[in-house]
């Protein structure tokens, strides 16, 4: 077997390096920040150090050399490398039915504070006080919703912003303030507010407020924040306590308890099937930490589930959170974003992971804005319109351009603007 560049007789790896970062791995050092320095070939990339990729930035050629995987090893931590040239998006165009339904609604719409669509067509809407369902002939109220005063947050140009969801029978609503503390839950059919929620005045400037409904046993229930650190599970049409547990607590200095947890609760996604939850949450650096865990588990085996549960996952830290995720099925995540990069901008794309596991089991460049997925595709809601993605293969099967959903409900993805609807129906479409 050949001696390679680096000193070594071994299998030469896929990646090459500069001539820096060659005798760095020939004197074994370790925490050498350097480029990953793409070849335009999907995510193919080879390694140099700062200064080769200044000259590369100036426009200049850099000599790369061939290394075997011993050597690479130590340019494995994440924390010491950025991003330099660009991916290769691979494109295996389909042909699809673009066609867009589309509906006019009362101009009233167009002055909703919040809004989100009904499974039956409709929208439910929060006009100045009053939370109303419209259709395309008119308007009826719910119910009056008030939601408490609160500060606006002063940190990183983040505003209160209200948010309505609903459950997946469009007969419960919640409203709340992203990036605040308070919200309700409001009954559609009996038209009255059932519960009130609040998750408590340490940092909810730092992420969307963590609210979801979910199905279990027969039941629609509401996972909310009602701390920093924790999550409840209630009976939202009653407000009865479901997740009934003490709230662990220390000071500096003392024994952390058991099931304490130091994380910052975020934005929630529930799986199709009603079995995990998502978790798009935070810890002190700042870094944020996407978590998983089983519902099922939760509700039916240990109420500590979402604090130190067996089925818990967290195998991301990043610089950054209130990222773009969704569910592909009940197996399967996405979440955006590849690596690190300067100013935390991590490279546009899709990290792919398996639930039960938490293995990432693909990644690709490309998929940027709003994720949405159908159990056989990732949908990403770009600058210029919807792209579709095959995330087996990693490839863009096409566009619809203009068409920009804030919404996905049952098969399909609706864009709401001003008093216009759109809907696309992507499980027929293929």
């Amino acid at each position: 077997m050949a001696l390679l560049p680096c000193g070594h007789h071994a299998p030469a790896s896929q990646i090459r390096l500069c001539e820096h970062l060659l005798g760095a791995a020939q004197s074994d050092a370790t925490e050498t920040a350097h480029y990953r320095f793409l070849r335009g070939v999907r995510m193919d990339y080879d390694l140099c150090c700062r200064n080769c990729g200044d000259h590369v930035r100036g426009g200049e050629n850099i000599a790369l050399f061939e290394a075997c995987e011993t050597c690479l090893a130590v340019f494995s931590d994440p924390d010491y490398f950025h991003w330099l040239g660009a991916p290769g998006i691979e494109e295996r165009l389909v042909v699809f039915d673009q066609h867009l339904e589309t509906r006019q609604f009362p101009a009233a719409l167009a002055n909703a504070k919040a809004l989100t669509p009904l499974a039956d067509g409709r929208v439910l809407a929060l006009i100045g006080d009053e939370m109303q369902i419209f259709d395309e002939e008119g308007a009826r109220v719910v119910a009056r919703v008030v939601l408490p005063d609160e500060r606006e947050p002063n940190w990183s140009n983040r505003r209160l912003t209200p948010r309505l969801l609903v459950s997946g029978n469009s007969r419960l609503a919640a409203l709340i303030n992203d990036y605040g503390r308070y919200g309700v839950v409001v009954d559609i059919e009996q038209q009255r507010v059932s519960m009130s929620l609040d998750r408590g005045d340490y940092h909810p400037e730092q992420t969307p407020f963590p609210v979801a409904f979910f199905e279990f046993g027969g039941r629609t229930l509401l996972v909310h924040g009602t701390d920093w650190n924790r999550l409840d599970v209630s009976d939202p049409r009653t407000g009865e306590l479901i997740s009934v547990r003490p709230s662990p607590t220390y000071k500096s200095g003392e024994e952390r308890p058991a099931h304490y947890l130091d994380y910052f609760h975020g934005r929630l996604h529930v799986s199709p099937d009603d079995q995990w939850m998502l978790d798009d949450g935070w810890v002190w650096h700042p870094v944020g930490v996407p978590t998983w865990w089983n519902l099922s588990k939760w509700m039916s085996e240990n109420v500590w589930e979402s604090e130190d549960g067996e089925s818990r996952r967290a195998p991301i830290y990043g610089d950054y959170w209130n990222i773009p995720m969704t569910w592909l099925d009940g197996r399967r995540l996405a979440i955006a974003g590849l690596g690190s990069d300067d100013d935390n901008a991590p490279l546009a794309g899709a990290r792919i992971f398996q639930v039960e596991n938490g293995e990432e089991i693909s990644a690709f460049a490309g998929p940027d804005g709003a994720f949405f997925g159908d159990g056989t595709r990732l949908y990403s809601v770009g600058s210029d319109g919807l792209e579709i993605w095959d995330v087996e293969a990693g490839a863009r099967l096409g566009r619809i351009a203009d068409f920009r959903p804030n919404f996905q409900i049952e098969g399909a993805l609706v864009e709401i603007s001003g008093s216009s609807w759109r809907r696309w129906n992507s499980s027929e479409s293929f």
